[in-house]
């Protein structure tokens, strides 16, 4: 069987009548405004001006804070330099060294006394020093009792004696005389001066122990009027001897 053939009418494309004519058989739809998405510039701007508008408005707030800042540090660079100023520097000196020493051999040494510098007794004029050892078995501090307390005095040297500090007065047989204690040194010697005597003059009553025996001796100093020496010396002997008898020596 034969088959028909078609024809392919082709599509004619509508002229600008024919699209008037529809344009105008619909209804006009009212205009739209289009909706534009703001570009990425803009939108990157906006938050960038509020930064620098921060910025701005935080500029003089920390100018602030950094003169405060100046201010505090130099007020406290001049209270420093006052400071060092008003407080001299103390300069430390470093000592040398010095070598320990043999603590064993200083126990095991014995203790030797410095001697003292003994200074010439005085010279008076009309007056002679006169000098007389004793020797006794008596303690040393029983001995120094004897001639530097007023009772020590009144059981051998006078009938009474009394004391007031450093004033002594002595009496025998109702006449009285005075001395000073000038000068003492407990358990070695005391020095008195009669009141009537001249300066310079003294009488002293002083310990001596000898270095070999171990003795104790008691050592007296007078002054006398010259001529008189012998005299002194009798006085004194009787006057010990009555010590030597207390001491049980």
């Amino acid at each position: 069987m034969k088959t028909k053939k078609t024809s392919v009418v082709a599509k004619k494309k509508p002229t600008k009548k024919a699209v008037k004519k529809i344009s105008a058989g619909k209804k006009q739809l009212p205009k739209t405004k289009k909706i534009t998405k703001p570009s990425s510039k803009k939108a990157a701007s906006k938050p960038i001006v509020k930064a620098a508008i921060k910025k701005k408005k935080n500029a003089p707030l920390k100018q602030k804070k950094k003169a405060s800042a100046k201010k505090t540090i130099t007020v406290l660079k001049k209270k420093s330099t006052d400071i060092k100023k008003k407080v001299a520097p103390v300069i430390i000196k470093k000592e040398a060294k010095q070598p320990k020493k043999n603590t064993v051999a200083k126990k095991n040494q014995p203790v030797i006394k410095q001697a003292e510098e003994i200074k010439p007794d005085p010279v008076v004029p009309g007056w002679s020093k006169v000098q007389f050892e004793y020797f006794t078995r008596s303690s040393v501090g029983v001995l120094y009792n004897s001639f530097s307390t007023s009772s020590g005095l009144a059981s051998w040297f006078a009938d009474y004696v009394d004391s007031q500090d450093n004033l002594f007065s002595f009496n025998w047989e109702g006449s009285e005389e005075k001395a000073i204690m000038i000068e003492s040194l407990e358990n070695e010697y005391v020095r008195y001066r009669w009141l009537t005597q001249p300066q310079g003059c003294f009488f002293e009553f002083r310990i001596r122990i000898d270095a070999v025996t171990n003795e104790v001796a008691l050592v007296i100093t007078d002054y006398v009027q010259k001529g008189d020496e012998k005299e002194a010396q009798l006085l004194w002997d009787s006057q010990v001897h009555e010590l030597m008898h207390i001491l049980g020596s």
